[in-house]
């Protein structure tokens, strides 16, 4: 379960930086309601991780294939780089926090 832990931080780490970078865009250009929802929808996706790991209850299948990957159906992560991508890549390797 460790490898699952870290690649959920993954996920919240790469999504918070998304929406750091779409704030900063919204102070320059000011945001539509398609960025907004957009902002919402990423918080939303990863905002129950840190409980779950806190608790070391985790149901995987909850955070995993409904949160993120209710997302990447969502976006098709066309517009942002997608949690559930992240997820998957650190599980591979392939991630930052390797």
């Amino acid at each position: 379960m460790e490898k699952e832990k870290i690649a959920l931080l993954e996920s919240i780490y790469r999504t918070i930086l998304q929406i750091r970078i779409l704030g900063y865009k919204g102070q320059q250009e000011g945001l539509s309601k398609k960025e907004c929802e957009l902002i919402a929808d990423l918080a939303d996706a990863i905002h129950n991780i840190p409980e779950a790991i806190a608790k070391d209850k985790i149901d995987l299948d909850f955070q995993v294939d409904i949160m993120l990957k209710g997302f990447e159906e969502k976006y098709n992560a066309s517009e942002v780089t997608s949690p559930y991508k992240c997820y998957k890549a650190s599980l591979e390797g392939e991630g930052s926090f390797q």
